[in-house]
């Protein structure tokens, strides 16, 4: 027992040390926990958001580039119909509209043809400058753009800023903006904004761009109150809170998998209908060709095209033609098996492939349901609307064993249907 009081001070003050020297350092380990777990759903949130814009930046540009092919075939109705960009401007407005503000995109130019796609904040100018740096003189091939972003606060929300460039990849592009740089009234928008007139584009350089935002300030409200949250129970669990801290971050790590899940399975599968869309379709019918394969069974796919969508569609507005297409996924789902894969190809084109024995018609008593039920009228907001369907089949293993080789004719045993009055259905076959 001690019992000189110099000593007794000694070992109460070297206690006190001990103490405190304990609370120093499970502070500072909560602390490089609390900072780690900060940063990483930091990084999971630019990750996140980055792979959004992406995804968004995929989508309008290849629907842009689908309009364009589809206008460059149609010559005489060129002057009824809004030029490419301006159809990826109507585009951008109504999927900003109706998105719940997760996300929108703009597409702007320095040399913008519509007042409202300009540079208008230092963002953009910031971000066209990066890409003018990429851009090339007489480029030969596509220029790999990179794309340009950063976080900013807008409306005090935190949102990721991201800038890919519109390029001129296509001849007709290139000579349509061309021509319009000679008209009066660009020249004097050119030069009332100080921007050089007269430009002349040569293919694949910068002639637009796209900008993304998407905000992040629910999945950083969430992150943030997990951390407070994580940091006070390290501080009074001691020891036991750095692993509790270990348990969360093996917490967050599973919330990042399910987030990770979460945005590819939206990547897979169509807005609108919430059926597989191009890309998940392509994934799971390649697992369903190589199971056939592997039994000896047959496959069929079924190529469906909408008769009478498009005057739907012009008549009562796009909102009656989205329910109509919601409806009609619908009805697919109830015609085939859980088994079967039911796919948006996008516009009024769906696929289903039908997974069947090696000697089963099956396709064709699917094929003519479908034709009966999708003609029947459907009443949507008091109009009742009325489409048929024009279906092309083909099977594996007699007409191909690839996928792409089995849509494709389809598809053109579907042209085969309509050319033939429409509401019925052709097997594919070499004469056709």
């Amino acid at each position: 027992m001690i019992t000189d009081p110099t000593q007794k001070q000694f070992c109460k003050g070297a206690s006190s040390f001990v103490l405190v020297l304990l609370a120093v350092i499970i502070l500072l380990v909560g602390i490089a926990n609390y900072s780690i777990l900060v940063w990483s759903q930091a990084r999971i949130i630019e990750h996140e958001a980055t792979r959004v814009a992406e995804v968004v930046t995929s989508h309008a540009l290849s629907a842009r580039s689908v309009y364009a092919g589809q206008l460059s075939e149609a010559p005489g109705h060129f002057s009824e119909l809004p030029i490419p960009s301006e159809f990826l401007k109507l585009v951008a407005r109504d999927v900003s509209a109706n998105n719940l503000a997760s996300y929108r995109y703009t597409p702007l130019s320095l040399w913008n043809l519509d007042s409202n796609q300009g540079l208008s904040d230092d963002f953009h100018y910031w971000a066209w400058a990066q890409l003018e740096a990429q851009d090339q003189p007489s480029p030969t091939v596509p220029i790999d753009w990179q794309p340009v972003k950063r976080f900013e606060r807008i409306n005090g929300v935190k949102t990721l800023r991201y800038m890919v460039a519109d390029a001129a990849n296509s001849e007709n592009c290139v000579s349509c903006h061309n021509t319009y740089e000679q008209r009066k009234d660009i020249i004097d928008r050119r030069v009332g904004a100080g921007v050089d007139p007269g430009k002349q584009w040569q293919q694949y350089q910068l002639m637009g761009a796209l900008e993304i935002q998407v905000s992040v300030d629910k999945i950083e409200a969430l992150a943030s109150s997990q951390s407070k949250l994580t940091l006070l129970l390290v501080l009074i669990a001691s020891a036991g809170g750095v692993l509790l801290v270990g348990l969360i971050i093996w917490r967050d790590l599973q919330k990042e998998k399910k987030t990770s899940a979460f945005f590819e399975q939206e990547a897979r599968f169509d807005p609108l209908t919430r059926l597989l869309n191009r890309s998940g379709m392509e994934r799971s019918a390649e697992a369903a060709l190589e199971k056939s394969h592997a039994m000896g069974a047959g496959l069929s796919v079924l190529f469906i095209d909408l008769d009478g969508f498009k005057p739907v569609n012009d008549t009562y507005g796009h909102e009656v033609g989205d329910e109509l297409l919601i409806i009609i996924a619908a009805r697919l789902k109830e015609i085939v098996r859980e088994s079967d894969i039911v796919a948006r190809m996008g516009g009024d084109e769906f696929l289903i492939l039908l997974e069947e024995s090696s000697e089963s018609e099956h396709c064709h008593e699917v094929a003519s349901q479908l034709i009966s039920l999708l003609s029947q009228p459907i009443i949507i907001r008091e109009h009742q609307v009325t489409v048929s369907a024009s279906i092309g089949i083909s099977r594996s293993p007699e007409n191909g064993h690839g996928l792409s080789e089995l849509i494709r004719k389809a598809d053109q045993a579907m042209y085969e249907a309509k050319s033939k009055g429409r509401a019925n259905y052709v097997c594919y076959t070499e004469a056709v």
